[in-house]
């Protein structure tokens, strides 16, 4: 998920109350193609093996956008409710527990077995270092001149409409 912070929220509340129904109209109708686009383009370009390679789908499938309206604030977010999608976004270095579990011993010393058996994997802690692999952010970074272009161009058109 990502969050933004804005600095100034009050004026830009006074700003944005100050403004035509026509420049809101085009903004909700840009912001909201802007939001499919965005989230196609994580879901197909970076989710798809860009990125991270597609194993399960699991993290392709969680990733969706929420509409969130308040007066006249045009709020959409792309995310998703994975916690591990934290792990691939912003990377780890730390220490994990490994759960105890059944192990299937295939080779001995490089060797294949006849019979593979079952080995008893006892709960242990590990270090862990997995690299950042951004695929919301980056895709927010890659779209951010389209961004700015078109929310200026539907601002424009629904200043041209009021006239």
């Amino acid at each position: 998920m990502i969050d933004a912070v804005l600095i100034g929220r009050d004026e830009l509340g006074k700003f944005l109350a100050g403004i035509p129904d026509s420049v809101e109209r085009e903004l909700r109708i840009e912001v909201e193609a802007l939001s499919i686009k965005l989230l196609r383009k994580v879901k197909g370009d970076k989710l798809s093996g860009g990125v991270l390679g597609n194993v399960t789908g699991t993290l392709r499938a969680s990733v969706n956008y929420k509409v969130k309206t308040e007066g006249r604030q045009i709020v959409r977010t792309v995310g998703t409710n994975k916690e591990y999608a934290a792990v691939h976004e912003y990377g780890f270095n730390g220490i994990v527990t490994v759960s105890e579990h059944l192990r299937t011993v295939t080779k001995v010393f490089g060797r294949s077995v006849l019979s593979p058996r079952k080995s008893l994997v006892r709960t242990h802690q590990r270090h862990m270092v997995m690299p950042a692999r951004s695929f919301l952010r980056s895709s927010l970074r890659e779209m951010e001149s389209e961004i700015r272009t078109r929310l200026g161009a539907a601002a424009q058109r629904g200043a041209n409409a009021q006239q």
